[in-house]
């Protein structure tokens, strides 16, 4: 789905104004380590507003004295909320995530929950974090056989109507 490796058959065909973003495992590695948090932030973002940028990064813990440091010295998890917040300020209307909460506190996970749940896009979201899926998720599509099917529900209702025999 992100065209990041090539197709077995068929073709990758975006819908009209589709603007994807892909948020890989070891996004953290695509980090430019030698800018300042703030620059990094501000590198793809849709807006050009400072005080936008610095609200998105207020809000996964970084104050005014952490905007100005450079990447090489944050943490393994600051590096991750960093690029959460590039994925956030970025101009993407369908986000494909791919583990997004590898590296991540209970707080950052809390306010990535909410960030998600705000998000009026698309999200493709593939994690092993149950409870993650259950708070971000409204529909769980199962691809079995070659079909996908699709359920309107989170994880766990998936999980239970499965148990249940229930299929659409």
């Amino acid at each position: 789905i992100a065209g990041v490796t090539n197709l077995d058959r068929g073709d990758r065909v975006l819908g009209f104004r589709v603007r994807p973003y892909y948020f890989a495992q070891h996004q953290v590695e695509t980090l430019d380590f030698r800018r300042t948090v703030i620059a990094e932030a501000s590198v793809d973002a849709e807006t050009e507003n400072m005080t936008q940028i610095r609200g998105v990064l207020g809000a996964f813990l970084f104050g005014d004295d952490d905007i100005d440091k450079r990447v090489e010295v944050l943490s393994g998890g600051e590096r991750a909320r960093l690029a959460l917040v590039k994925m956030l300020l970025a101009p993407g209307n369908l986000l494909l995530l791919d583990e997004p909460t590898n590296h991540l506190d209970m707080g950052s996970r809390n306010m990535l929950e909410t960030a998600l749940s705000d998000f009026e896009g698309t999200i493709v979201l593939i994690s092993h974090d149950r409870h993650f899926i259950d708070a971000v998720c409204n529909e769980v599509w199962e691809i079995a056989d070659g079909r996908v099917t699709p359920f309107t529900c989170n994880y766990s209702e998936y999980l239970e109507r499965c148990a249940r025999g229930e299929r659409p």
